[in-house]
């Protein structure tokens, strides 16, 4: 996933992939925006890792509180993603 708010579609997948007889241990996002994401998946035993967090993003200055928990910010960095198989 890319951003994490509360983790409800890591949640689904993860229940998807259960129903087919696999396991979710770990879910890897580049932004956790800290809205329970972590919290919520770790009472299902998934451990959220991120690449980044809002507490970074306040720490850089590149974030202020009002905007933490919003959905209609851009982050202010990029990331590339690829696809291994």
């Amino acid at each position: 996933s890319d951003v994490a708010t509360k983790g409800r579609s890591i949640k689904k997948a993860a229940q998807i992939i259960s129903k087919f007889g696999g396991t979710v241990d770990t879910s890897i996002v580049a932004y956790d925006r800290m809205n329970g994401s972590k919290e919520n998946l770790g009472l299902l035993g998934i451990e959220l890792v991120s690449l980044r967090n809002a507490n970074d993003l306040l720490a850089s200055n590149k974030l202020t509180k009002e905007k933490i928990g919003r959905t209609d910010f851009q982050l202010p960095y990029q990331f590339s993603m690829t696809r291994i198989s």
